[in-house]
């Protein structure tokens, strides 16, 4: 029995003292590559950067030519300073208004009616329907033959026709039947030249009337 744990105990060292002499010799091995794996890297690195150097063209071949100077300007031509730029900012929108509604047509007053019959003829002042000296007189005293007509000795009756107002006036004055162009003006003149008339009746109340009246041209 004694001899068996003799046996074991030297077993034990023979085993410790081969273990201790291959582990330096495994890592010297492991450090041996390792170091040749780093001199393989740095060779092929430096073959790469030796390669790549012989291949690239000169930089200075690809450049461009430098550009031409740029001739120098004048920051203020001469000559009238340029008008300021409009302002970029537009003018605010303006609402569209609708054009005013056009003006209403003015309303004619509808004129009294004209009386052709009334109850009360209009006469010239003082005189009377059936009495017209004053107004006879006038017109001898106002009318001017025609020097035409007296040379031709043309004469007669010019008939006009004109409107007796409501305040006496006389409107409307037209010849209804002339001699010639130099007694129908002279007729026409007469009447304008009347003064206002005391206007006609009917049913008690003034009222606008159409008259009559023969203005005559005779030789003597």
């Amino acid at each position: 029995m004694k001899k068996i744990g003799q046996l074991f105990s030297f077993l034990l060292v023979s085993l410790m003292f081969v273990t201790s002499c291959t582990e330096p010799r495994i890592e010297k091995d492991e450090s041996k590559e390792n170091r040749e794996i780093v001199e393989v890297k740095d060779l092929e690195e430096e073959d790469a950067l030796v390669a790549d150097t012989t291949d690239v063209e000169p930089v200075a071949a690809k450049l461009s030519p430098p550009p031409e100077p740029i001739p120098p300007v004048d920051p203020i031509p001469p000559g009238p300073m340029p008008e300021p730029y409009p302002d970029p900012m537009p003018d605010p929108i303006k609402p569209i208004m609708p054009p005013p509604p056009p003006p209403l047509p003015e309303r004619r007053l509808k004129e009294p009616e004209v009386i052709q019959f009334p109850d009360v003829e209009a006469t010239y002042p003082g005189d009377t329907p059936t009495d017209n000296k004053n107004m006879i007189k006038f017109i001898q005293e106002n009318l001017h033959y025609p020097e035409v007509d007296r040379e031709n000795e043309i004469q007669g009756r010019v008939y006009v026709a004109f409107v007796v107002e409501k305040d006496g006036s006389l409107t409307n004055i037209e010849v209804i039947r002339g001699i010639s162009q130099t007694m129908d003006r002279e007729a026409v003149r007469i009447i304008r030249l009347m003064p206002k008339w005391i206007p006609a009746q009917s049913n008690g109340k003034i009222v606008r009337s159409r008259a009559r009246l023969p203005i005559t041209f005779t030789l003597h």
